[in-house]
């Protein structure tokens, strides 16, 4: 799913040439219509998008751009957009080549051509998957302290509040109490550093 290049052109033939190219190479590419290529844009279930500037003229340029910017912090889709000499440029297009992540590719051009800009755009999009692997990793790792931190918190409130409990029942002096508080402070200081070992992050680097 990741890995296809969608292919987005007006024209039937432009279509089918591509789609031949591309497959010669082993390179998974599909025809799409524009809504389809908004939608794997935004949720990221594509490799890399193939238009041409026709389809940039004929379709919702508006909607492509505000796929682009709806993308998560990790994703940067590569696009391929395919022009020819000579076409005059539009503000709204020069907008998403501005905004995008655009490779633009001067027709007529060489199969070859064509194919080494799929796969250099594929492996950029694999690269970003790989961040996006590294940020879910983080952010659970992050979620799982805050988790552990808040637990302990409770566990030393609860235990605090049962050594000042007894403290009290036996009616000891100022300094007995004080040194209880300070029994209590050491154990949870204890508590947290052995957690935060088990986590993999050292107490004094926390």
């Amino acid at each position: 799913m990741d890995e296809r290049v969608l292919v987005l052109t007006p024209e039937a033939r432009d279509v089918r040439a591509v789609l031949q190219q591309l497959a010669a190479a082993g390179i998974d590419a599909q025809a799409t219509s524009a809504a389809e290529l908004v939608t794997a844009v935004r949720d990221c279930t594509l490799g890399a998008a193939l238009l041409t500037v026709e389809a940039l003229d004929q379709y919702d340029i508006g909607a492509v751009t505000a796929a682009v910017e709806a993308q998560p912090a990790w994703s940067d889709c590569p696009i391929l957009l395919l022009t020819r000499r000579g076409h005059v440029a539009r503000a709204d297009r020069d907008a998403i080549i501005e905004r995008a992540n655009v490779t633009l590719l001067e027709r007529p051009l060489q199969p070859a051509t064509l194919v080494a800009a799929a796969r250099a755009a594929l492996r950029a999009r694999a690269r970003q998957r790989k961040s996006e692997l590294y940020l879910h990793a983080r952010d659970a790792a992050e979620a799982q302290l805050r988790e552990a931190a808040a637990t302990l918190e409770a566990r030393v409130a609860e235990r605090t509040a049962t050594l000042t409990q007894v403290v009290a029942a036996l009616n000891p002096t100022d300094a007995v109490s004080d040194f209880a508080r300070e029994i209590a402070r050491r154990a949870s200081a204890r508590d947290l550093g052995t957690r935060l070992l088990a986590c993999g992050i050292h107490p004094r680097c926390a």
